[in-house]
């Protein structure tokens, strides 16, 4: 049986048999190996400087994490989940944004007809977004795999709320407002009936929904032909203004 690559939401198995001290968790660690990975990349990062920070033995890492592979996936994870969490703060802020969403959506599609570079450029943001953080490494292949195991291990989900969330996290990656970095959001409850949509063909809905983002068009159309390329840049200096600094400290 093919190993996992990451571990069930079950209580972890301890690798070493050695049980941790009480004043070291598995968070903790993962939050210095971020800092860690960050600076040094993976290849520069040794245990025993995971170690040494912490002020734990290896034992203790082999606890949580079966490896240094491991622990590496696992601050990456952590990273994007964070970022997530403070991206969420600006989007609860805002409401009445439905239409612009739709008209990006629409845009998206206008993109696929045309242009496969340009829509494989915007649809890659979110993934490339996290590279800063690791410092230069060559990550990428890695991470094109984590959105393809969520989504293969989510396909034959019941609940639409779920698969529609876990749509929605990379959606709300795409918008975000350039000049006060803030997320462009939009109702909950809108974001799980157009994912709905989306995914289940059902071609008459879209066209409605498209309509209502066509008085948008011209404006969005342009703002995206413009800024494709600094629409990555801009996403660069987000993940710098949440700096990992400052949101793992």
């Amino acid at each position: 049986m093919k190993k996992k690559n990451y571990p069930d939401k079950k209580k972890y198995k301890s690798y070493s048999g050695v049980k941790p001290t009480e004043n070291v968790n598995r968070i903790k660690i993962l939050m210095h190996a971020c800092k860690l990975f960050a600076q040094n990349g993976f290849h520069g990062t040794a245990m025993r400087d995971i170690t040494r920070v912490c002020n734990v033995t290896q034992p203790t890492v082999y606890y949580y994490f079966e490896n240094k592979a491991q622990l590496y996936l696992e601050s990456v994870r952590l990273i994007h989940a964070t970022v997530y969490v403070v991206m969420r703060k600006f989007i609860v802020r805002e409401h009445g944004l439905l239409i612009e969403l739709l008209s990006y959506i629409y845009i998206l599609e206008e993109y696929r007809k045309v242009s496969s570079a340009a829509i494989s450029i915007l649809s890659k943001v979110m993934l490339h977004s996290t590279n800063p953080v690791l410092n230069g490494e060559n990550f990428e292949n890695k991470l094109y795999v984590l959105p393809r195991m969520t989504f293969s291990r989510y396909k034959d989900e019941a609940d639409w709320e779920v698969r529609c969330n876990l749509f929605a996290a990379f959606m709300h990656s795409y918008f975000m407002n350039e000049s006060s970095f803030k997320v462009v959001s939009f109702d909950e409850e809108h974001t799980v009936e157009i994912v709905k949509f989306l995914v289940s063909g059902n071609e008459k809905k879209r066209e409605e929904l498209y309509e209502l983002a066509r008085p948008l068009l011209p404006e969005v159309k342009a703002s995206i032909q413009n800024n494709i390329k600094r629409d990555f840049e801009l996403r660069m200096q987000m993940l710098k203004y949440f700096g990992i600094e400052q949101i793992l400290d």
